[in-house]
């Protein structure tokens, strides 16, 4: 790594990454889950789904690269699977639920036009099937 990589890399640090498609991912599995349950219980069930969501696609990428033989293995164990999901469940916690993000991520979308939400609504779905064909694909992929 050059030092002008060190410094960029530093700068986009420093700055935040900017977290808006997961922000917005988050938002609209947390207004799914919040027109039954109070807000408290839905951001939590929306921090799961998202943290599994991302654990399908740590695992087919995971998996692609164990069948290409770049990684040795990769999720051998079902302590390492249910570790790796502690982990980003955690790491969904820090980023949501924390200090009640979820209630600032939520005031940041609120006001977003009925147009906006039905985009927002198919760029998540498509997110969706595209995790789960992923997932799919990786496992039937033969090296």
């Amino acid at each position: 790594m050059s030092p002008e990589d060190l410094i960029a890399f530093t700068n986009i640090v420093e700055k935040g990454i900017d977290m808006k498609i997961i922000d917005y991912s988050f938002y609209r599995i947390y207004h799914l889950f919040k027109k039954g349950e109070d807000s408290t219980y839905a951001a939590f069930l929306s921090t799961i789904a998202f943290t599994v969501i991302v654990f399908f696609n740590v695992f087919a990428i995971g998996t692609f690269l164990r069948k290409l033989g770049i990684i040795p293995y990769f999720i051998h164990s079902k302590i390492t699977g249910i570790s790796l999901e502690i982990i980003l469940f955690g790491m969904g916690w820090l980023l949501f639920l924390r200090k009640k993000k979820y209630v600032d991520i939520e005031n940041r979308f609120r006001e977003e036009s009925r147009h906006t939400g039905v985009l927002g609504n198919i760029g998540v779905i498509l997110i969706l099937i595209l995790s789960f064909s992923f997932l799919v694909i990786a496992g039937k992929y033969k090296s």
